[in-house]
């Protein structure tokens, strides 16, 4: 045979299916568990710029500084909505007029 050894194969058993439907459904539940994971992940990071988002901006208001508040408010958008740019559109609701707009994109830079 020129050195080539030949190795037996036999048919699948009743086992080998057991085994093989066992170890699919082992892997099926890892997938499983670690999509979940990836969800829980992200969702907590979305809280977390929330509630930072809603204790912050009282103290940024306060200040005055409008700037700072929408840089605020754009820098935890783009965490809430795993966004890569965002704007923040200033209203004024009473005479329909747009005031300004802030964007920023994911490297932190806001422009006007």
């Amino acid at each position: 045979n020129g050195g080539s050894t030949q190795i037996d194969v036999a048919p699948f058993t009743g086992g080998d299916v057991q085994r093989l439907d066992t170890l699919l459904r082992l892997a099926s539940q890892f997938v499983q568990v670690s999509l979940s994971s990836a969800r829980q992940l992200r969702t907590t990071q979305k809280l977390e710029a929330l509630l930072s988002l809603l204790s912050d901006a009282k103290a940024k208001l306060q200040d005055g500084d409008t700037r700072r508040f929408a840089s605020l408010i754009l820098a935890k958008s783009l965490a809430m909505f795993e966004c890569d740019r965002c704007t923040f559109f200033t209203v004024d609701s009473l005479n329909g007029e747009l005031l300004g707009y802030y964007h920023a994109d994911g490297d932190d830079k806001l422009q006007e």
